[in-house]
């Protein structure tokens, strides 16, 4: 009877011991199968999809326009105008006092 006791005692621990072994193995498969596929999207380079657009270099010549220049330089004329007012204006200023 305790032998007997036993016996069902060792095939209950190794049907749960299978049943175990059964979901760690599946559990295994689908891990190694997600692997797989994060293995294989981290491998294949970024596909030509995500460009959205091709640069084109532009082979005109630029150069500023007149315009601009004229508008530069006669900016920095009233300026430098100014500076040589001030400081002619500052010494007559010293001179007189």
């Amino acid at each position: 009877m305790v032998a007997r006791a036993q016996n069902n005692n060792i095939s209950a621990d190794l049907g749960s011991n299978i049943m175990a072994f059964k979901n760690m193995n599946e559990r295994l498969r689908e891990n190694e199968s997600r692997l797989i596929r994060i293995r294989k999207i981290l491998d294949t380079p970024i596909p030509g999809l995500f460009v959205i657009d091709y640069a084109q270099p532009s082979y005109a010549k630029v150069a500023p326009s007149f315009l601009m220049n004229a508008l530069v330089g006669g900016l920095f004329s009233l300026c430098a105008a100014l500076v040589i007012l001030l400081f002619k204006n500052s010494i007559g200023n010293r001179s007189g006092s």
